[in-house]
């Protein structure tokens, strides 16, 4: 009898292919600068998604759709806010000094926190565009 392994890629690339090595220089290029991107992203579309929801919540601007418009962004500005957290402490705090208070109950129950409003904040704004 034969036996079926399960395959977790669809395409198995040898270490010296063409495409292996353009993918590893694009790790090599971007690593560095992903953290500093992440949160220069993430402060420009918490500010961003605030301007929207102060413009679109004014009395003259209140119609479903912008309602809709303002219900997404207060899902992205949570999400966006929850990476700032994440993204700054666990790249220039935790990592950076493995001390315990880094590493805390209060911190794992951001963590677990983190993943969930990522998730909700995620799919409700899939879900009303």
């Amino acid at each position: 009898m034969e036996t079926v392994q399960c395959q977790t890629v669809l395409v198995h690339l040898p270490n010296e292919s063409v495409v292996y090595d353009f993918f590893r220089e694009v790790y090599v290029f971007y690593k560095p600068i992903h953290t500093y991107l992440s949160i220069i992203m993430c402060i420009f579309g918490t500010v961003a998604n605030f301007c929207n929801i102060v413009v679109l919540t004014r009395r003259q601007m209140r119609t479903p759709v912008n309602m809709i418009l303002t219900a997404m962004a207060c899902c992205d500005t949570v999400v966006l806010f929850s990476n700032l957290i994440y993204t700054t402490h666990y790249s220039f705090v935790a990592f950076k000094h493995c001390h315990p208070r880094h590493w805390s109950y209060g911190w794992a129950l951001f963590l677990i926190a983190h993943a969930h409003l990522s998730l909700v904040g995620h799919s409700s704004s899939v879900w009303l565009s």
